[in-house]
């Protein structure tokens, strides 16, 4: 259960994208978990069946998922380097911290 807390959680954060159905509430839970799990790789669903999820997740994410408005250069820009990534329910409230590597 810890890796699909953690999906869901990171997932929230990415910001501009199209936002996944398990992250809409106001759609019915059955809707929500059958789009979480479509989601999910075979391995992902047979380790939750199992209940020994690993703590380490795997997400893959679009680098410009991690883009900020330069001003001076008017435009998106991603900084290839390692950054902090911080996961809770909001900026009051983390609840794990690591870092990443961005590479294009």
């Amino acid at each position: 259960m810890r890796a699909l807390a953690a999906s869901v959680l990171v997932a929230a954060s990415l910001g501009a994208q199209q936002r996944p159905a398990y992250l809409d509430e106001s759609l019915p839970f059955e809707q929500r978990a059958r789009d979480l799990v479509s989601r999910m790789t075979l391995e992902e669903k047979v380790m939750q069946m199992k209940d020994v999820a690993p703590a380490n997740v795997t997400l893959p994410l679009a680098v410009s998922s991690l883009a900020y408005w330069n001003e001076s250069k008017r435009g998106w820009e991603v900084e290839c380097e390692t950054v902090r990534l911080l996961v809770g329910a909001s900026s009051a409230d983390i609840r794990a911290r690591t870092t990443i590597d961005v590479v294009p």
